[in-house]
């Protein structure tokens, strides 16, 4: 559906951006003002593009979660670059929250997260890696009751993984709460 939806945003945009420069070109025949239609140019730009734009940002830093590394994981849940990926994308964005863990994530990048988490969930045969990134989106999330035991369960299955997990993950199983 969403390749659907970019698809037309992109015609749309093309079509669009050729009608402005068609408009533009009319109007400076005539000798009349083009600002008007120049302020088309960049709705089309950002109408052709729009898939591509797909990155929220958080923070003064301009750190962004990368949306596509999740598209990537629901995917292919179990492939072992894309778990590495959407991994990443976590550590990007606890770094980001680093900096002010008390604010409330962006309603974009909750709801990319609870989706992530809910497909993950509705998986039974994941690879422990990819039960790790489920249970960091969790604890982004605030589950951290739901974090410790998705963790617990993936370190059981691959006890090596504790030296890869984040230090936030690390640290939530020694906490005394866990």
């Amino acid at each position: 559906m969403t390749d659907i939806v970019d698809l037309a945003l992109m015609i749309c945009g093309i079509a669009l951006f050729l009608f402005a420069l068609g408009l533009i070109t009319f109007l400076v025949r005539k000798g009349r003002s083009f600002v008007g239609a120049a302020a088309l140019l960049p709705v089309a730009i950002v109408m052709i593009g729009f898939s591509h734009l797909r990155d929220v940002t958080i923070g003064k830093e301009g750190i962004h979660f990368d949306e596509q590394s999740t598209t990537a994981l629901m995917q292919d849940p179990r492939d072992p670059v894309r778990i590495a990926n959407y991994r990443a994308s976590l550590t990007t964005l606890e770094k980001a929250r680093a900096s002010n863990p008390d604010a409330p994530l962006p309603a974009a990048v909750k709801a990319s997260l609870a989706n992530t988490v809910s497909t993950l969930r509705s998986h039974s045969d994941l690879p422990p890696e990819a039960r790790v990134a489920q249970a960091h989106a969790e604890l982004l999330l605030g589950q951290r009751t739901e974090a410790v035991a998705t963790l617990r369960a993936a370190l059981k299955a691959k006890p090596s993984l504790n030296q890869s997990i984040h230090p936030t993950l690390r640290a939530l199983l020694n906490s005394p709460t866990s």
